[in-house]
Protein backbone atom coordinates (compact mmCIF):
# COMPACT_ATOMS: atom_id res chain seq x y z
CA UNK A 1 0.00 0.00 0.00
CA UNK A 2 2.39 2.66 1.23
CA UNK A 3 4.32 1.52 -2.44
CA UNK A 4 1.86 2.43 -4.31
CA UNK A 5 1.41 5.74 -2.61
CA UNK A 6 4.68 6.55 -3.24
CA UNK A 7 4.69 5.61 -6.71
CA UNK A 8 1.22 7.93 -6.99
CA UNK A 9 2.76 10.75 -5.60
CA UNK A 10 5.96 10.09 -7.83
CA UNK A 11 4.08 10.24 -10.40
CA UNK A 12 2.55 13.71 -9.88
CA UNK A 13 5.76 15.74 -9.37
CA UNK A 14 6.99 14.47 -12.64
CA UNK A 15 5.94 17.56 -14.47
CA UNK A 16 7.80 19.56 -12.15
CA UNK A 17 11.15 17.71 -12.54
CA UNK A 18 10.94 17.81 -16.85
CA UNK A 19 12.05 21.11 -16.39
CA UNK A 20 12.58 22.68 -20.05
CA UNK A 21 13.43 26.69 -20.30
CA UNK A 22 10.16 28.96 -21.43
CA UNK A 23 8.51 25.76 -20.61
CA UNK A 24 4.12 25.60 -19.52
CA UNK A 25 3.87 22.88 -17.04
CA UNK A 26 0.66 21.50 -16.11
CA UNK A 27 0.90 19.23 -12.82
CA UNK A 28 -1.12 18.06 -9.85
CA UNK A 29 -0.50 18.07 -6.30
CA UNK A 30 -1.64 16.26 -3.32
CA UNK A 31 -4.13 18.68 -1.43
CA UNK A 32 -3.95 19.00 2.58
CA UNK A 33 -7.26 17.05 2.42
CA UNK A 34 -5.58 14.14 0.15
CA UNK A 35 -7.30 15.33 -3.15
CA UNK A 36 -5.59 16.05 -6.30
CA UNK A 37 -5.85 18.95 -7.51
CA UNK A 38 -4.18 20.97 -10.53
CA UNK A 39 -1.89 24.21 -10.97
CA UNK A 40 -0.11 25.64 -14.06
CA UNK A 41 3.31 26.80 -14.14
CA UNK A 42 5.05 29.26 -16.60
CA UNK A 43 8.76 29.35 -16.90
CA UNK A 44 9.93 32.28 -18.88
CA UNK A 45 12.85 31.69 -21.00
CA UNK A 46 16.06 33.03 -19.09
CA UNK A 47 15.11 30.94 -15.88
CA UNK A 48 18.39 28.26 -15.61
CA UNK A 49 17.63 27.50 -11.53
CA UNK A 50 21.51 29.56 -11.29
CA UNK A 51 19.94 32.75 -10.26
CA UNK A 52 16.69 33.38 -8.19
CA UNK A 53 13.35 34.58 -10.09
CA UNK A 54 10.85 36.56 -9.14
CA UNK A 55 7.41 34.46 -8.21
CA UNK A 56 4.07 35.42 -9.27
CA UNK A 57 0.88 33.77 -7.47
CA UNK A 58 -2.13 34.33 -9.89
CA UNK A 59 -5.39 33.26 -8.75
CA UNK A 60 -7.99 33.42 -12.07
CA UNK A 61 -11.73 34.38 -12.25
CA UNK A 62 -14.55 32.51 -11.33
CA UNK A 63 -15.11 29.88 -14.00
CA UNK A 64 -16.42 26.59 -13.69
CA UNK A 65 -15.78 26.14 -17.66
CA UNK A 66 -13.44 28.39 -19.18
CA UNK A 67 -11.27 29.58 -16.56
CA UNK A 68 -8.85 27.07 -14.89
CA UNK A 69 -4.93 26.97 -13.71
CA UNK A 70 -4.22 26.38 -17.39
CA UNK A 71 -6.10 29.11 -19.38
CA UNK A 72 -4.96 31.29 -16.83
CA UNK A 73 -1.13 30.68 -16.95
CA UNK A 74 -1.93 30.83 -21.22
CA UNK A 75 -3.67 33.83 -20.80
CA UNK A 76 -1.02 35.38 -18.69
CA UNK A 77 2.16 33.65 -20.52
CA UNK A 78 3.49 37.08 -22.61
CA UNK A 79 3.02 39.28 -19.00
CA UNK A 80 4.88 36.70 -17.71
CA UNK A 81 7.78 36.74 -20.00
CA UNK A 82 8.17 40.19 -20.64
CA UNK A 83 8.86 40.65 -16.76
CA UNK A 84 10.69 37.13 -16.60
CA UNK A 85 8.79 36.01 -13.57
CA UNK A 86 7.69 32.63 -12.69
CA UNK A 87 3.71 32.37 -13.15
CA UNK A 88 1.95 30.09 -10.53
CA UNK A 89 -1.47 29.94 -10.93
CA UNK A 90 -3.48 27.46 -8.61
CA UNK A 91 -6.77 25.95 -9.72
CA UNK A 92 -10.35 26.71 -8.23
CA UNK A 93 -11.37 22.74 -8.18
CA UNK A 94 -14.85 21.58 -9.35
CA UNK A 95 -16.72 24.68 -8.14
CA UNK A 96 -14.31 28.00 -10.05
CA UNK A 97 -13.82 29.21 -7.13
CA UNK A 98 -10.19 30.23 -5.76
CA UNK A 99 -11.37 32.28 -2.73
CA UNK A 100 -11.64 29.87 -0.48
CA UNK A 101 -10.38 28.71 2.44
CA UNK A 102 -9.11 25.12 1.07
CA UNK A 103 -7.88 26.85 -2.34
CA UNK A 104 -6.19 29.53 -0.14
CA UNK A 105 -4.12 26.48 1.93
CA UNK A 106 -3.73 25.27 -1.53
CA UNK A 107 -1.81 28.59 -3.08
CA UNK A 108 0.12 28.24 0.53
CA UNK A 109 1.36 24.83 -0.28
CA UNK A 110 2.04 25.33 -3.70
CA UNK A 111 3.88 28.26 -2.75
CA UNK A 112 6.18 26.54 -0.37
CA UNK A 113 7.07 23.32 -2.88
CA UNK A 114 7.75 26.08 -5.88
CA UNK A 115 10.28 27.69 -3.46
CA UNK A 116 11.91 24.23 -2.53
CA UNK A 117 12.12 23.16 -5.82
CA UNK A 118 12.97 25.93 -8.13
CA UNK A 119 15.68 29.38 -7.24
CA UNK A 120 13.12 32.01 -5.99
CA UNK A 121 14.17 35.09 -4.83
CA UNK A 122 12.41 35.23 -1.46
CA UNK A 123 11.91 38.91 -1.67
CA UNK A 124 10.15 38.96 -4.77
CA UNK A 125 7.33 36.94 -4.32
CA UNK A 126 3.92 38.28 -5.30
CA UNK A 127 0.28 37.74 -5.90
CA UNK A 128 -2.55 38.77 -8.39
CA UNK A 129 -5.91 37.84 -10.24
CA UNK A 130 -8.96 39.35 -11.35
CA UNK A 131 -12.33 39.81 -10.12
CA UNK A 132 -12.68 36.45 -7.92
CA UNK A 133 -9.14 36.07 -8.33
CA UNK A 134 -8.57 39.36 -7.40
CA UNK A 135 -10.24 38.61 -4.11
CA UNK A 136 -8.60 35.48 -3.57
CA UNK A 137 -5.29 37.17 -3.88
CA UNK A 138 -6.22 39.91 -1.39
CA UNK A 139 -7.11 37.02 0.86
CA UNK A 140 -3.75 35.16 0.32
CA UNK A 141 -1.80 38.30 0.39
CA UNK A 142 -3.17 39.97 3.66
CA UNK A 143 -3.24 36.25 5.16
CA UNK A 144 0.52 36.23 4.90
CA UNK A 145 1.98 39.72 4.68
CA UNK A 146 5.15 38.31 6.00
CA UNK A 147 5.67 36.20 2.77
CA UNK A 148 4.19 38.55 0.44
CA UNK A 149 5.91 41.92 -1.40
CA UNK A 150 3.35 43.11 -3.28
CA UNK A 151 -0.51 42.68 -4.86
CA UNK A 152 -1.92 43.58 -8.13
CA UNK A 153 -5.78 43.86 -8.17
CA UNK A 154 -7.67 43.72 -11.30
CA UNK A 155 -11.51 44.01 -11.46
CA UNK A 156 -12.42 43.30 -7.60
CA UNK A 157 -15.97 41.91 -8.19
CA UNK A 158 -16.72 41.59 -4.27
CA UNK A 159 -18.72 44.27 -2.76
CA UNK A 160 -16.13 44.28 0.01
CA UNK A 161 -18.61 43.48 2.69
CA UNK A 162 -16.78 44.90 5.91
CA UNK A 163 -17.49 41.47 7.67
CA UNK A 164 -15.57 39.84 5.41
CA UNK A 165 -12.39 41.75 4.92
CA UNK A 166 -12.28 43.74 8.47
CA UNK A 167 -9.82 41.37 9.83
CA UNK A 168 -7.41 41.94 7.29
CA UNK A 169 -6.78 44.91 7.00
CA UNK A 170 -4.85 46.17 9.28
CA UNK A 171 -2.26 43.64 7.76
CA UNK A 172 -2.08 45.71 4.85
CA UNK A 173 0.03 48.33 6.45
CA UNK A 174 3.55 49.19 4.24
CA UNK A 175 2.41 46.31 1.62
CA UNK A 176 2.56 47.41 -1.95
CA UNK A 177 -0.23 47.14 -3.48
CA UNK A 178 -1.31 48.28 -7.35
CA UNK A 179 -5.31 48.29 -8.42
CA UNK A 180 -6.89 48.22 -11.77
CA UNK A 181 -10.10 48.83 -12.16
CA UNK A 182 -12.64 49.42 -15.52
CA UNK A 183 -14.05 52.56 -15.75
CA UNK A 184 -17.60 51.21 -16.39
CA UNK A 185 -17.03 48.37 -13.70
CA UNK A 186 -19.34 49.98 -10.43
CA UNK A 187 -15.99 51.27 -9.16
CA UNK A 188 -18.26 53.04 -6.57
CA UNK A 189 -19.18 49.81 -5.07
CA UNK A 190 -16.17 47.56 -6.40
CA UNK A 191 -12.75 50.20 -5.86
CA UNK A 192 -14.00 52.82 -3.90
CA UNK A 193 -14.55 50.96 -0.86
CA UNK A 194 -11.46 48.71 -0.92
CA UNK A 195 -8.99 52.01 -1.98
CA UNK A 196 -10.27 53.86 1.52
CA UNK A 197 -10.25 50.68 3.57
CA UNK A 198 -7.23 49.63 2.36
CA UNK A 199 -5.89 53.90 2.54
CA UNK A 200 -6.79 52.99 6.44
CA UNK A 201 -4.89 50.11 7.18
CA UNK A 202 -1.53 52.15 5.72
CA UNK A 203 -0.97 50.17 2.48
CA UNK A 204 1.25 51.86 -0.34
CA UNK A 205 -1.18 52.02 -2.65
CA UNK A 206 -1.36 53.19 -6.56
CA UNK A 207 -4.35 52.79 -9.23
CA UNK A 208 -5.20 53.54 -12.65
CA UNK A 209 -8.58 53.58 -13.46
CA UNK A 210 -9.29 52.41 -17.12
CA UNK A 211 -11.43 54.56 -19.06
CA UNK A 212 -14.00 52.92 -21.07
CA UNK A 213 -13.02 49.56 -19.52
CA UNK A 214 -15.49 47.05 -18.00
CA UNK A 215 -15.30 43.92 -15.86
CA UNK A 216 -12.83 41.91 -17.91
CA UNK A 217 -9.08 41.18 -18.44
CA UNK A 218 -9.29 41.65 -21.88
CA UNK A 219 -8.97 45.68 -21.98
CA UNK A 220 -6.42 47.41 -24.28
CA UNK A 221 -2.40 47.55 -23.55
CA UNK A 222 -3.23 44.83 -20.97
CA UNK A 223 0.21 43.38 -21.02
CA UNK A 224 1.56 46.98 -20.69
CA UNK A 225 -0.45 47.74 -17.91
CA UNK A 226 0.10 44.58 -16.15
CA UNK A 227 3.86 45.24 -16.63
CA UNK A 228 3.23 48.91 -15.25
CA UNK A 229 2.03 48.01 -12.30
CA UNK A 230 4.23 45.32 -11.72
CA UNK A 231 7.02 47.75 -11.74
CA UNK A 232 5.65 50.17 -9.43
CA UNK A 233 5.55 47.44 -6.67
CA UNK A 234 8.98 46.30 -7.29
CA UNK A 235 10.02 50.19 -7.50
CA UNK A 236 8.00 52.29 -5.67
CA UNK A 237 9.33 53.52 -2.25
CA UNK A 238 7.09 52.51 0.72
CA UNK A 239 7.65 54.16 4.72
CA UNK A 240 8.33 52.06 7.56
CA UNK A 241 6.13 53.58 10.32
CA UNK A 242 6.59 52.25 13.60
CA UNK A 243 3.44 51.24 14.79
CA UNK A 244 3.79 53.89 17.53
CA UNK A 245 4.39 56.44 15.64
CA UNK A 246 1.67 55.79 13.14
CA UNK A 247 -1.06 56.37 15.34
CA UNK A 248 0.62 59.90 16.52
CA UNK A 249 0.78 60.98 13.09
CA UNK A 250 -2.66 59.73 12.00
CA UNK A 251 -4.00 61.99 15.00
CA UNK A 252 -2.06 65.10 14.33
CA UNK A 253 -3.21 65.04 11.06
CA UNK A 254 -7.10 65.11 11.80
CA UNK A 255 -6.29 68.83 11.84
CA UNK A 256 -6.07 69.25 7.85
CA UNK A 257 -8.63 71.28 6.96
CA UNK A 258 -10.62 72.07 3.21
CA UNK A 259 -12.64 75.62 3.11
CA UNK A 260 -14.98 76.49 1.81
CA UNK A 261 -16.30 73.43 1.94
CA UNK A 262 -19.15 72.89 0.89
CA UNK A 263 -18.30 74.81 -1.82
CA UNK A 264 -19.35 76.24 -5.27
CA UNK A 265 -18.53 75.18 -8.87
CA UNK A 266 -15.42 76.99 -10.14
CA UNK A 267 -14.67 78.63 -6.84
CA UNK A 268 -11.28 78.91 -5.04
CA UNK A 269 -10.87 75.56 -2.21
CA UNK A 270 -7.69 76.43 -0.11
CA UNK A 271 -6.17 73.99 2.09
CA UNK A 272 -4.79 74.52 5.93
CA UNK A 273 -3.27 72.50 8.70
CA UNK A 274 -0.10 70.93 6.58
CA UNK A 275 3.04 72.52 5.78
CA UNK A 276 4.72 72.37 2.02
CA UNK A 277 7.58 69.92 3.43
CA UNK A 278 4.80 67.83 4.92
CA UNK A 279 2.81 66.65 1.64
CA UNK A 280 4.25 64.09 -0.90
CA UNK A 281 0.85 64.42 -3.41
CA UNK A 282 -2.76 65.27 -3.25
CA UNK A 283 -5.15 63.03 -5.04
CA UNK A 284 -8.50 64.24 -5.97
CA UNK A 285 -10.84 61.94 -7.19
CA UNK A 286 -14.62 62.00 -8.12
CA UNK A 287 -17.41 59.98 -6.78
CA UNK A 288 -16.74 57.43 -9.04
CA UNK A 289 -13.53 56.43 -7.86
CA UNK A 290 -11.83 57.90 -10.79
CA UNK A 291 -8.59 60.43 -10.47
CA UNK A 292 -9.04 63.39 -11.70
CA UNK A 293 -6.08 65.32 -10.75
CA UNK A 294 -2.56 65.11 -9.19
CA UNK A 295 -1.08 67.60 -7.03
CA UNK A 296 2.26 67.39 -7.17
CA UNK A 297 3.42 70.74 -5.81
CA UNK A 298 1.44 71.85 -2.81
CA UNK A 299 1.33 75.35 -1.31
CA UNK A 300 -0.80 76.62 1.23
CA UNK A 301 -1.37 80.17 -0.39
CA UNK A 302 -2.55 78.64 -3.90
CA UNK A 303 -5.95 77.23 -4.14
CA UNK A 304 -7.28 74.43 -6.24
CA UNK A 305 -9.61 75.92 -8.57
CA UNK A 306 -11.44 74.61 -11.71
CA UNK A 307 -13.42 71.40 -10.30
CA UNK A 308 -16.89 70.88 -11.02
CA UNK A 309 -20.03 70.29 -9.55
CA UNK A 310 -19.97 66.93 -7.61
CA UNK A 311 -18.54 64.46 -4.78
CA UNK A 312 -14.71 64.29 -4.26
CA UNK A 313 -12.50 62.79 -2.16
CA UNK A 314 -9.25 64.45 -1.21
CA UNK A 315 -6.31 61.92 -0.82
CA UNK A 316 -3.30 63.37 0.83
CA UNK A 317 -0.11 61.62 0.77
CA UNK A 318 1.99 62.37 3.32
CA UNK A 319 6.13 62.50 3.33
CA UNK A 320 5.85 60.42 6.77
CA UNK A 321 3.90 57.62 5.49
CA UNK A 322 0.54 58.85 6.34
CA UNK A 323 -2.65 58.96 4.64
CA UNK A 324 -5.85 61.14 4.84
CA UNK A 325 -8.74 61.17 3.26
CA UNK A 326 -10.89 64.13 3.03
CA UNK A 327 -14.31 64.36 1.54
CA UNK A 328 -15.37 67.84 -0.54
CA UNK A 329 -19.06 68.38 -1.95
CA UNK A 330 -18.79 71.24 -5.03
CA UNK A 331 -21.90 72.49 -5.48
Amino acid sequence: MKRAIYLTLLILLIPLINLAKGNSLDGQIRAYDGTARDYSLYFPSSYNGKKSMPLMVSFHPYGKYRWNAKSWRDTLQNFAEANQVILLCPDGGLDGRTDQADDLSLALQLVQSTRRKYNIDAKQIYAMGHSWGAKAALKFGLSHPEMLNGLLLVGMSSEMAASEFAPFYARSRNMRIYILHGQYDSPTTRFQPLHDQLMRGGACLEFEIMKGVGHTIHFAGRDNRLSKALKWIQQSPCYQIPQSEHNKHQFQNTQISIYPNPSTEGASIWIGGLKVEEVAQIRILNRSGILTRIIKNFHPEQPIRGLSHGDYVFVFMLRNGTKVSKQVLIR
